[in-house]
C-alpha cells in the first residue's frame, strides 16, 4: 500500500476576528462565508504554513469577478512587552496572552516577492474588499479564489464566498476622534514643523484617519499640553502664529486655515481645540510660542500659573480673535474647546478658575473635556463630559446628553479594549455597546503617539508597541508610519472600524423597525441585556448578529 505523504503547504480562511499566533497548532475557525452591505468595507483572512523544515516564499494570486475592490496585506507580528494594567483585575482573563509575545497586528503592503514563510508557523494576508470610491459593489455572490505560488507552482489554494446584499450603511453619525499628534511625525521623519514636508506626511495622516471613521480632530492652535512631563516641553506644533508688542498681541492663522481645509477635504469637519490649561489639574499654561522683538520667545508654559493675570489678558486678546476667524471661516459651529484633559474632583479649584476665565469669551462654543467624576459635571463647569468607558453606566443613568465616551487602556478591567492583547471580539463588540447607550461621541487619545510617557522622548513604534512600557500594547496608537509617510493600519485599526461600521447597520435597521427591537434582537441572542461588563466574548456572535442584519437588510430592499 502507497502512503501518501501529506502536503507541505496547508492554507484556510479565516475571519478577521482570529488574531492567528505564529505557533498556535491552528489557524482557527475555517471561515469560507461572509457577508456586506454595497458600500461598506469587509475583511478576512487567510492563514498559510509550511510544515517542511525549510523556508518559503509564497505569492498570492488573486482570481475574482471583483479583483478591482479587493486589497491584500501582510500581517505582520508586532512585539508585545506590556499587556495590560499592571494593577489589573486578576479576575480578567479574556486576553490573548498575558505574558510577553509576538502578536499579529501591523498591516503592510505584500511587495512583489510575497509572504515569507518560517517551518511550522502559521502567516497571514489581510484581505479587504471595499469598492472604489464613488461607488457601490452590486448586490450579489461573488466567488473569490486565492492560489499560493513558490516558484511559479500553486502550493496552496484557498475557495471564500462573499455575498453582497442589496442595501447600504447609513452615513456615520457617531462623532469619533482620536488625537493625532503632529510632532510624532516630525519625530519619526525628522522633518521640519509645518515644512511642505511636514504638510505632505500629516495630509497622508488625516487621510488615513478619515478612511478609520475619524471625523473629528485636534487642532494644535498652541502645541497640546497633553501627556507632557512637568517643567518638560513637547516640539512645537503650534498653528497660530503670535506676534507680541509690548502688552498687545498680533495673531496670524494662515497655518489654521491651511489646517483646516485639508482636513475638511477628507471629511474630516468637526475640530477641538487644543487644550488652553495643563493636563491631570489644569495647573499651569500650555507651551506658546511668540515673536518678541523679532525673535521667537516661549511667553507661556509650565512656569505660569492657572492665575496668571499675564495669561487671563492674552486670552482676552485672542480668543475672540480666533472664534471670529473660525466663524468667518464657516467652522464656527463644528468647533470644541477644551480646558483641561481627565481633571478630578482634588483639581476642582484650579479647574473652576480656568473656567471662569474662559467662559466669557467662549459664548456659544461648547467646552469639552474627558472626566469621569459625575460630581466634576454637576458643577457645571463642563458643557460636555467625556466619561471613560467605566463611568459610562453612570453618566448614562443620569441621562446626560449629549453622552460623549473614552476609551484608555487603563482601568478597563472587564471593559472592550483594543490593546493588542485583547481578542478582537472585545475590540469590536464596542459597535453594539456604542448602539446599546445611544453614545453620541467617542474619543481616544492616540491615533500615532509614538512617544513614552510624558513625552520625554520618541520611540520607533515597531520595537515599542507600549510606548516604552508606558501603556498597554497597542494604546498608544492605531497606525504605524510608514516608509513613504503613508500610516500603516493595523489590526486594532481595522476591527474597530468594523465596529463603528456595526453602529451604523444597527442604525440602518432602526429606521426599519424601531430602536426597542433592534435592542430587544440584541439582549435575546445573548441572553441577557448587553451592557459595558455583560457582553459576548466569543467571534461567533458577532459574525452571526451580523450576518442576520445583513439578511434582514438585504430583505427590505426587495
Amino acid at each position: 500500500m502507497k502512503i501518501r505523504k501529506p502536503h507541505p503547504y496547508e492554507a484556510l480562511c479565516v475571519s478577521s476576528l482570529e488574531k492567528v499566533m505564529p505557533a498556535s497548532g491552528r489557524a482557527g475557525y475555517r471561515f469560507e462565508k461572509g457577508s456586506m452591505l454595497k458600500n461598506e468595507r469587509y475583511h478576512f483572512q487567510v492563514a498559510v504554513k509550511v510544515t517542511m523544515d525549510d523556508k518559503a516564499m509564497v505569492v498570492p494570486k488573486l482570481s475574482s469577478p471583483i479583483a478591482d475592490c479587493i486589497r491584500i496585506l501582510r500581517v505582520d507580528l508586532n512585539p508585545m512587552e506590556m499587556l495590560h494594567e499592571p494593577c489589573c483585575d486578576p479576575g480578567d482573563t479574556n486576553f490573548i496572552s498575558q505574558i510577553p509575545t509576538l502578536i499579529p497586528d501591523c498591516l503592510e503592503p505584500l511587495g512583489p516577492f510575497g509572504l515569507s514563510l518560517v517551518p511550522h508557523q502559521w502567516r497571514c494576508i489581510w484581505v479587504t474588499v471595499e469598492a472604489p470610491q464613488g461607488r457601490d459593489l452590486s448586490a450579489g455572490v461573488y466567488p473569490i479564489d486565492i492560489a499560493f505560488e513558490d516558484g511559479g507552482e500553486v502550493v496552496a489554494k484557498v475557495h471564500f464566498e462573499l455575498t453582497v446584499y442589496d442595501a447600504s450603511l447609513e452615513k456615520q453619525e457617531l462623532v469619533y476622534t482620536t488625537w493625532v499628534h503632529l510632532d510624532s511625525l516630525i519625530n519619526y521623519y525628522r522633518v521640519e514643523a509645518f515644512s511642505e514636508e511636514h504638510w505632505d506626511l500629516i495630509e497622508k495622516t488625516m487621510r488615513c484617519a478619515a478612511r478609520s471613521g475619524v471625523n473629528m480632530v485636534l487642532t494644535p492652535c498652541f502645541t497640546p499640553p497633553l501627556d507632557t512631563g512637568v517643567n518638560w516641553e513637547r516640539k512645537t506644533t503650534q498653528l497660530v502664529d503670535v506676534v507680541k508688542e509690548g502688552n498687545s498681541y498680533r495673531f496670524s492663522f494662515e497655518k489654521l486655515e491651511r489646517f483646516i481645509r485639508l482636513c475638511e477635504g477628507y471629511g474630516i469637519t468637526r475640530f477641538e481645540i487644543a487644550h488652553l490649561f495643563t493636563q491631570w489639574g489644569a495647573a499651569a499654561t500650555p507651551k506658546i510660542m511668540a515673536m518678541v522683538e523679532g525673535k521667537e520667545e516661549r511667553i507661556f508654559g509650565w512656569d505660569v500659573p492657572v492665575d496668571s493675570p499675564a495669561y487671563a489678558a492674552f486670552l482676552q486678546a485672542y480668543l475672540p480673535c480666533l472664534t471670529a476667524f473660525l466663524v468667518e471661516l464657516g467652522v464656527g459651529d463644528r468647533c470644541y474647546f477644551h480646558i483641561s484633559d481627565e481633571p478630578s474632583e482634588k483639581h476642582l479649584v484650579n479647574y473652576r478658575k480656568a473656567s471662569e476665565v474662559l467662559r466669557p469669551l467662549l459664548k456659544g462654543f461648547p467646552i469639552m473635556d474627558a472626566l469621569s467624576h459625575y460630581e466634576l459635571y454637576e458643577t457645571g463647569l463642563v458643557d460636555l463630559p467625556v466619561c471613560g468607558a467605566n463611568a459610562l453606566e453612570e453618566f448614562a443613568e443620569k441621562n446626560v446628553s449629549p453622552l460623549w465616551t473614552y476609551y484608555c487602556g487603563f482601568g478597563q478591567d472587564y471593559l472592550t479594549m483594543r490593546s493588542l492583547s485583547t481578542p478582537s471580539a472585545r475590540n469590536r463588540i464596542y459597535g453594539y455597546q456604542l448602539y446599546r447607550y445611544n453614545v453620541q461621541g467617542f474619543l481616544h487619545w492616540g491615533f500615532n503617539y509614538y512617544s513614552t510617557r510624558f513625552s520625554l522622548y520618541p520611540v520607533d513604534p515597531f520595537r515599542f508597541t507600549d510606548g516604552s512600557g508606558f501603556c498597554c500594547s497597542g494604546d498608544c496608537f492605531m497606525v504605524y508610519p510608514g516608509e513613504d509617510g503613508n500610516p500603516l493600519t493595523s489590526i486594532h485599526n481595522e476591527v474597530f472600524y468594523d465596529a463603528l461600521q456595526d453602529l451604523r447597520a444597527l442604525k440602518t435597521l432602526e429606521k426599519h423597525i424601531g430602536r426597542e427591537k433592534v435592542l430587544k434582537m440584541i439582549d435575546d441572542s445573548i441572553g441577557v441585556p448587553l451592557t459595558m461588563y455583560e457582553y459576548p466574548k466569543d467571534d461567533q456572535w458577532l459574525l452571526t448578529m451580523r450576518e442576520t442584519i445583513n439578511k434582514m437588510l438585504g430583505g427590505f430592499a426587495k
